[in-house]
């Protein structure tokens, strides 16, 4: 997010979060929140930043947020069609696509707006990140998102939680989807996930791991107290 050392991890949904199991049961969470892919590497200034949710002082998400939108819009096409089960986008799918994430600094004392920083590449899980957003969208400092992703971040909201045609027949129309594109969803599963996405998630638990090793260490606490469900390294 910044110049300085990312010696720092945040989690991307924090550990107490009690939505956790009713976005399971939603099957919202495609990913395991104890794994390093829902963790994100931060300096020490931008992991206070990030962590207030009620005053986020530091944003990011998913820059193709229409890449998502289709994706559960031709998902829902195929599900009326012949009853399979629901699907989410995984990290590797959303990889393959660039993996990219707008950055967004609140505005500082002497700052007019919000720095909206060049877009950055990250492995992590996206599910978990426009979780974050949604949670974030009512905070008086989200004015800074662009308008244009404020309504697709509305939009993808009503299409994970609103599972009803109208919500589906009404994003169609507003984003032009056809159901001629219903079978273009790509499956990636065991080997057709590529190099670059497992190696990807490899970069992400292994830098994540030696953050949480350090904090451990300067805590001077285990590291399997410092992180549930993580007893090994890489």
């Amino acid at each position: 997010m910044c110049y300085l050392e990312a010696d720092n991890c945040a989690h991307i949904i924090a550990e107490e979060d009690r939505s956790i199991q009713i976005l399971s049961q939603k099957d919202l969470i495609n990913f395991d929140p104890m794994s390093a892919m829902n963790g994100v590497a931060l300096c020490a200034s931008c992991h206070i930043r990030y962590d207030d949710q009620s005053d986020p002082r530091l944003i990011f998400y998913p820059q193709d947020l229409d890449f998502f939108i289709f994706f559960e819009l031709r998902d829902r096409a195929c599900r009326s069609k012949d009853g399979s089960l629901w699907r989410v986008s995984t990290a590797a799918q959303y990889f393959k696509r660039g993996a990219l994430y707008t950055r967004i600094v609140s505005r500082r004392k002497g700052q007019e707006k919000e720095v909206v920083k060049e877009p950055a590449r990250w492995g992590g899980a996206p599910l978990g990140v426009l979780k974050r957003a949604f949670d974030i969208m009512g905070c008086a400092r989200t004015d800074g998102i662009p308008e244009a992703d404020m309504q697709r971040l509305r939009d993808l909201w009503d299409l994970y939680h609103r599972d009803n045609d109208e919500t589906a027949q009404r994003m169609a129309a507003r984003y032009g989807f056809s159901t001629t594109e219903e079978g273009k969803i790509s499956v990636l599963e065991g080997s057709t996930r590529t190099t670059m996405s497992r190696a990807c998630r490899r970069t992400a638990r292994i830098g994540l791991w030696e953050i949480w090793t350090r904090q451990a260490q300067r805590a001077r606490r285990p590291i399997w107290r410092r992180i549930a469900g993580i007893t090994t390294g890489p």
